[in-house]
């Protein structure tokens, strides 16, 4: 908690302009399992069309979006991987307002 105090999204710095998004901003991510909403963190490390989400967090759910599979025989969680839309947080409001 004392390095990473709040949960984040990274996402390309390509995709977040596309999407509207600057560093820093609150960002909502959808699945087709829920949402939830970070702040984004643009980076370019990223590859373009994929996002990262960090999981340890309980204000920012992330097995909301991905399910809450595991595999049988050992217990581990499955992977965690799934197409999500990635947009400004405000932008959603908008949306769910209209």
């Amino acid at each position: 908690m004392a390095l990473e105090p709040e949960p984040f999204v990274e996402i390309n710095v390509e995709d977040a302009a596309r999407a509207g998004i600057r560093d820093g901003d609150l960002a909502h991510i959808a699945s087709r399992r829920g949402a939830i909403e970070v702040r984004a963190r643009a980076v370019e490390a990223l590859p373009a069309g994929l996002v990262r989400l960090t999981p340890h967090f309980p204000q920012a759910p992330f097995n909301r979006l991905v399910g809450e599979g595991f595999e049988p025989a050992t217990g581990t969680p499955e992977l965690k991987f799934t197409p999500v839309r990635v947009q400004p947080a405000q932008r959603a409001m908008e949306q769910v307002a209209d």
